[in-house]
């Protein structure tokens, strides 16, 4: 599934305002600190979604063929391993 950017605005200000729903209702007694984490949790799930979809493709990191050494060129060596 491909994210547009409009959308991954749209998931990243839902998942704000769902984390800051969830942190502003503050418990009589407290905060405890595993609920801290579990009110962040959207936030960063959304977060991790908007970061992994900037990554580039494997595709798109490798150089074009004209930037490649030629098979030729001696390297990987013959026996298949690099070490002597």
């Amino acid at each position: 599934m491909v994210l547009t950017p409009p959308l991954l605005r749209l998931v990243l200000l839902l998942a704000a305002l769902a984390s800051s729903t969830v942190f502003a209702s503050v418990p009589s007694e407290g905060w405890h600190p595993l609920a801290v984490l579990a009110s962040l949790l959207p936030l960063q799930l959304a977060a991790l979604l908007w970061a992994l979809s900037r990554m580039p493709t494997a595709t798109a990191a490798r150089p074009p063929a004209e930037l490649m050494p030629p098979a030729s060129a001696g390297w990987p060596p013959a026996g298949g391993s690099a070490g002597g």
